[in-house]
C-alpha cells in the first residue's frame, strides 16, 4: 500500500474547489442562477481543449469520444426527418446537456499533470470529505433537537434528512461521489478515522430514507465484503470466486426495501417515469431507426418548450407533466436516449458505456481500493439511471471528474 504525502499547493487546492463546487452546483443554483450554467461552461471548455489533446488519450476513451460524436450525429439527423423542433439554440443545449456528464471524465483526463498531482489531489478531495462527513453528521443530530429546517417528508415512519439541499433525493446523489472518494482514499493507508469517516457517511446517505439510497447501501457493503474481507489469492481472480448465493440475500433485501417504489414507478399508469418509459418506447417506434432528435422526448428541453410529442401523448393530463407543472418531464434517461435516438442511438449509448467502464476499471486495476471505487461509482450510475437522469444531470459530473482522478493516478502508457 503506496503511502503519498500530501502536498497542498495551489492546483491541487482550486482542483479540489472546482470538483467539490460541480457536487453542490444544485444548491449554488439556489442561491444565484449563473451557477447552474458551471456545467455547459465546462462542456465547452473541455471540447476547445480536446482538439488539442486527443493523442493524450487511451484509445477507449477515444473510442467513447466518437460513439457520443456519432450519437450527437444522430440526434441532428432526427430533427431533420421528425421537423418536431426547429430551434437551433434549443438544439444546441440539450447536445450540451446529452454529452457534458461524459465530457467531465476528460476534463480531468487532458490536465497536463504527473501522477504525484493526481495522488495529492485525491488525497485533498478526501480530507475534505471527511470533514463533510462530520459536518453532516453534526446537522443531522442536531436536527433531531432543534428545527434547522433540514429535514423532509417522512419515509417508512421517519424523516428524511436533505443538509443544505432542496430534497432529500438530490441530496442523496452526492454520496455516489462522496462514498467512492472515501474508499479510494484507503489507498494512502487505513486508519479508524478513515473508516469512522466512511461508516458516517454510510449513516447520514441512509439518513435520506431513499429507497435507492438503502439499496445501495446493502450493494457497497456486500462488495464491501467480497472485495476486502472473503479470502481471495488475487484481485484477477476474484471474479470466479464470486458465488450466486453471496448476491440472492442482497437481491431478496434490496426488492424488498425498494418494493413499493418499483411498483408505483413501473406498474402504474399514471406515474410519470411509467408514462415516459412507455412513451419513449413508442416513439422509439413512430421514428425508427434515430428517434426523433434532440429536444423532443424526456430531455430539459422538451420540457422546457413543451414538445409536441407530449401534447400528443395527452401528458398535459397528468399531474406533473402538464405545460405549467412540468415537474418529472426529465425525471428520466433510458425513454430519453429511446425517444430522442432510437435503436440505433441506444445501441450506440450502451455501446459508449461499456466502453468507458472497461475503460476505468482496467485502468484502475493494479490498485484494489481505486478499482473497487471505480466499481461502485459505476455501479451507483448505471442502477440509477433506470429511474433517474443520472448520465446527464449535473450532480453526476463530480463522479466522472473522480473517476478521472483515479484514471490518472494509475496512468499506464500500455494504450497511449
Amino acid at each position: 500500500m503506496r503511502k503519498v504525502t500530501l502536498n497542498m499547493n495551489g492546483d491541487i487546492f482550486l482542483y479540489t474547489v472546482l470538483i467539490y463546487a460541480f457536487a453542490f452546483e444544485r444548491v449554488f443554483a439556489q442561491l444565484a442562477t449563473p451557477f447552474s450554467y458551471m456545467d455547459e461552461i465546462l462542456c465547452i471548455i473541455v471540447v476547445l481543449r480536446l482538439i488539442f489533446t486527443v493523442n493524450w488519450l487511451y484509445k477507449r476513451e477515444i473510442t467513447v469520444i466518437i460513439g457520443l460524436i456519432t450519437l450527437s450525429s444522430i440526434g441532428f439527423i432526427g430533427n431533420v426527418r421528425s421537423g418536431l423542433i426547429n430551434n437551433y439554440f434549443y438544439i444546441a443545449v440539450d447536445l450540451i446537456s446529452t454529452i457534458k456528464v461524459w465530457l467531465s471524465f476528460y476534463a480531468i483526463r487532458i490536465s497536463w499533470k504527473n501522477e504525484k498531482f493526481f495522488n495529492d489531489l485525491l488525497k485533498c478531495l478526501a480530507s475534505f470529505g471527511r470533514i463533510l462527513s462530520y459536518i453532516m453528521f453534526a446537522f443531522l443530530m442536531l436536527s433531531h433537537i432543534v428545527d434547522t429546517g433540514m429535514f423532509g417528508a417522512a419515509r417508512f415512519g421517519i424523516r428524511s434528512f436533505m443538509f443544505i439541499f432542496n430534497n432529500p433525493g438530490n441530496f442523496s446523489k452526492l454520496f455516489y461521489f462522496l462514498i467512492p472518494l472515501l474508499t479510494a482514499d484507503m489507498t494512502y493507508g487505513k486508519s479508524i478515522y478513515k473508516s469512522a469517516s466512511l461508516g458516517v457517511a454510510l449513516v447520514v446517505w441512509g439518513s435520506t430514507m431513499r429507497s435507492r439510497a438503502l439499496a445501495f447501501i446493502l450493494i457497497y457493503i456486500l462488495f464491501y465484503i467480497l472485495f476486502f474481507i472473503v479470502k481471495r489469492e488475487d484481485l484477477k481472480n476474484f471474479a470466479s470466486k464470486i458465488k450466486i448465493w453471496y448476491v440472492i440475500p442482497l437481491i431478496l433485501v434490496a426488492a424488498y426495501v425498494t418494493r413499493d417504489q418499483i411498483i408505483f414507478y413501473f406498474t402504474t399508469v399514471t406515474q410519470a417515469r411509467s408514462v415516459l418509459l412507455r412513451y419513449g418506447l413508442q416513439t422509439l417506434k413512430r421514428y425508427f431507426p434515430i428517434g426523433a432528435g434532440f429536444g423532443t422526448y424526456g430531455s430539459d428541453i422538451a420540457a422546457v418548450h413543451y414538445s409536441k410529442l407530449y401534447s400528443d401523448y395527452g401528458f398535459n393530463a397528468i399531474y406533473g407533466m402538464r405545460p405549467n407543472e412540468a415537474y418529472f418531464l426529465n425525471d428520466n434517461f433510458w425513454p430519453m436516449i429511446f425517444g430522442q435516438f432510437g435503436i440505433v442511438g441506444t445501441i450506440i449509448q450502451i455501446y459508449v458505456l461499456f466502453v468507458f467502464s472497461k475503460n476505468v476499471l482496467d485502468n484502475t486495476r493494479s490498485n484494489v481500493y481505486m478499482y473497487f471505487s471505480s466499481f461502485v461509482a459505476l455501479g451507483f450510475l448505471l442502477l440509477s439511471s433506470v429511474a433517474s437522469k443520472s448520465y446527464c444531470e449535473f450532480s453526476s459530473i463530480c463522479v466522472f471528474m473522480l473517476m478521472g482522478v483515479l484514471v490518472n493516478t494509475q496512468k499506464s502508457s500500455k494504450e497511449i
